[in-house]
């Protein structure tokens, strides 16, 4: 898909652009078909004396953000060298003073930690009905067959479905998401709403 705006448009040719996808999703999904979020990418292109007047929204898929799970570790340290350069620079800090009390000052989570939420929080979407069905299914341990009989069986783990691709399928959140879900406390994974811990997360 792609279009063109005025400077003074971006924002409604965003959503209109996101409606679009949102269309598209749909289609595939009532025709046994996926969108594969994690290829799905957005492409501004201006004139150098109007990138400013970008949007910062990121592009969504189906109502959800990209998700940026699995990215590689040199990327992922890139990120977070620019959240620490942000943080830096709203307190005007010096490259040698502690970064930490600034981004627990800001409310900010570390990369890493904040791509573990938003899956964190997909998955819980996902299981309540709240999520577009193409984000693909989860399966409860305790709805596993050979599972009916034991103690997990009262559980909220996931089962985490063996893959043989280690790059793209490990990023899928069918994937990722149970292994993330299941590292949290059970407090957390039986909440009635999702809004209960977001608020503090």
């Amino acid at each position: 898909m792609y279009g063109s705006c005025s400077p003074s448009a971006v924002s409604a040719f965003l959503a209109q652009l996101i409606q679009c996808i949102d269309a598209v999703a749909e289609w595939m999904s009532s025709n046994g078909l996926q969108l594969n979020s994690d290829k799905s990418q957005v492409l501004w292109c201006s004139t150098s004396r109007r990138q400013s007047q970008l949007p910062c929204t990121p592009l969504s898929v189906g109502g959800i953000p990209v998700v940026l799970v699995g990215l590689p570790a040199y990327l992922m340290r890139r990120l977070q060298s620019v959240q620490n350069a942000s943080a830096r620079l709203i307190y005007q800090l010096r490259r040698s003073d502690h970064i930490s009390d600034a981004l627990i000052s800001l409310h900010w989570l570390r990369v890493p930690e904040r791509i573990e939420y938003k899956m964190a929080v997909l998955v819980y979407k996902a299981l309540n009905g709240l999520a577009p069905r193409y984000l693909g299914p989860l399966t409860r341990v305790a709805d596993l067959p050979s599972r009916h009989a034991l103690r997990s069986a009262g559980s909220s783990r996931l089962h985490i479905p063996h893959v043989r691709l280690l790059t793209v399928g490990t990023r899928a959140l069918s994937v990722a998401g149970p292994g993330i879900w299941n590292n949290l406390p059970d407090h957390i994974t039986s909440a009635g709403s999702v809004y209960i811990h977001s608020v503090t997360g």
